[in-house]
């Protein structure tokens, strides 16, 4: 993990998107260092220089634990609790951290980037897009739950959306092919809506939000960390 130091109690824990790095992170840590929030990027298993589990990616269901051993490390090291902030499979695991982990009751708030809230509905709308028949889909997801033991179940968050307690704010572009904007506004819609807040950007791709408007994104997540963590 990197860490930059700050000043502030609350710690802020980002967690990549799968096939990036600990680099996607500096997009937020331009805001909450300038906030004077401690801000970690984390590495998980995996990852470039990471140990190796299965090399397929999980989506959080067998991830989150790497999340939380980073979580522990905050506040063992001065942290009175943390934010998670999380992009595309990195808000995967932001959300089995705070369905799994006893330690979700430290965390205050989480923001997210392009969540990949349902790997199931993104394989599924995917395969809508390329003309492929629903029965298709459904065998090929079979296939992988037999020959790859995948938990399609454990990778679904908006089945489960109405419990999470925890603030959140998640920014999504309608440009998104990756993870389509249905995804996000599906597990928004699914959520409590005092819980959930979804921002919407348009013309914005796969992460790409900060780029295409970075005072609007700057201004959001430094609202919502004086709303989660006031320092």
């Amino acid at each position: 993990a990197w860490v930059i130091p700050g000043t502030a109690s609350t710690w802020v824990i980002f967690t990549h998107g799968r096939g990036a790095t600990p680099l996607e992170g500096l997009r937020i840590a331009q805001t909450t260092n300038s906030l004077g929030y401690p801000t970690m990027l984390i590495r998980y298993r995996d990852d470039a220089r990471a140990p190796v589990e299965d090399g397929r990616g999980n989506f959080g269901a067998t991830e989150w634990p790497d999340l939380e051993a980073a979580v522990q490390y905050a506040l063992d090291h001065g942290a009175s609790d943390v934010v998670l902030a999380g992009a595309s499979m990195g808000g995967s695991i932001t959300l089995a951290l705070l369905q799994n982990s006893p330690l979700a009751d430290r965390v205050t708030g989480a923001f997210l980037d392009s969540p990949l809230t349902d790997f199931g509905q993104v394989v599924e709308l995917s395969a809508q897009d390329m003309g492929l028949p629903a029965f298709v889909t459904s065998a090929a997801m079979r296939v992988a739950s037999w020959r790859y033991g995948f938990d399609w179940a454990a990778t679904d968050y908006t089945t489960s959306a109405a419990t999470f307690t925890t603030p959140m704010l998640i920014v999504q572009g309608t440009g998104d092919v990756t993870v389509p904007p249905q995804v996000a506004g599906d597990f928004a819609a699914a959520a409590d809506p005092a819980t959930v807040t979804l921002e919407v950007f348009e013309g914005a791709g796969h992460v790409m939000s900060w780029n295409v408007d970075r005072p609007r994104y700057q201004a959001l997540l430094t609202d919502f960390l004086a709303t989660v963590a006031p320092t």
